[in-house]
C-alpha cells in the first residue's frame, strides 16, 4: 500500500507538509527514481486493501495515507473502520499492539514482545504496527518486522540488527541531513 512519503514522491502530496530533513530526502528520492519505480509506486493502491481476514493500510483505516495510530484513543476510533479482525499499519515506525476483546469498548494497548509466537485470538479486533526496517523510532535501532502466519493465526515482533555505522556513511556520502543520519543509530 501507499504512505504518505510515496505520495510526496509522485507529487500528489505538498512536500511543505514534511519538516524540512523530510522534505529534501523526498526530494532527493524522486531525483533518483525512474519512470519503472515512479509507476510502481503509482500503481500502488490508497485505500485499505483486504487479504482474507486481514486489512493492510499505511496509516490508519480511516486515513490510509497520514494519520498516526500512536494511542490507544486513536486505535479505538478506527477499529469501525475495517471489518476483519485484523488490521496491519505502518507510518508510526513503533512496534505496537492494540486490541479490543470481544463485549468491551475499550483499546488495550499492549507492548509486543519481540520474537515470540502469539495466537490472533478469536475474541479479539486488533491493530498491529509491525515497526520499520529502515527507520525504528521506538528507541532501538534495530530493524523491527512482523512475521504473520495466516494459517497458524500467529503473529511475532522481531528484531535484527544490521550495519547501522556502514548505512549512515552512505547517507553522509549522498548528502543526507545529519538528524536523519543520526537517528538510526539511536531508533528515532
Amino acid at each position: 500500500v501507499v504512505g504518505n512519503h510515496d505520495w510526496a514522491v509522485l507529487g500528489l502530496m505538498d512536500v511543505e507538509e514534511f519538516n524540512p530533513e523530510a522534505r529534501r530526502a523526498v526530494v532527493w528520492t524522486r531525483d533518483h527514481l525512474n519512470a519503472d519505480n515512479l509507476a510502481w509506486l503509482a500503481a500502488l493502491p490508497n485505500k485499505p486493501v483486504v487479504v482474507g481476514r486481514y486489512t493492510l493500510t499505511h496509516g490508519s483505516p480511516r486515513d490510509p495515507i497520514w494519520e498516526y495510530i500512536l494511542h490507544t484513543s486513536v486505535a479505538l476510533a478506527n477499529m469501525s473502520f475495517f471489518e476483519t479482525p485484523c488490521c496491519l499499519v505502518g507510518h508510526t515506525h513503533v512496534p505496537a499492539l492494540h486490541v479490543v476483546v470481544e463485549g468491551e469498548n475499550k483499546v488495550r494497548g499492549l507492548q509486543p514482545p519481540f520474537g515470540q509466537a502469539l495466537p490472533l485470538r478469536e475474541d479479539w479486533r486488533a491493530i498491529i504496527n509491525p515497526g520499520s526496517v529502515g527507520q525504528p523510532r521506538d528507541g532501538d535501532p534495530a530493524a523491527a518486522y512482523l512475521l504473520l502466519d495466516t494459517a497458524a493465526r500467529t503473529f511475532a515482533h522481531c528484531r535484527v540488527p544490521y550495519d547501522v555505522n556502514g548505512t549512515q556513511a552512505e547517507m553522509r556520502e549522498l548528502g543526507f541531513a545529519p538528524r536523519l543520519i543520526a537517528r538510526l543509530a539511536f531508533g528515532w
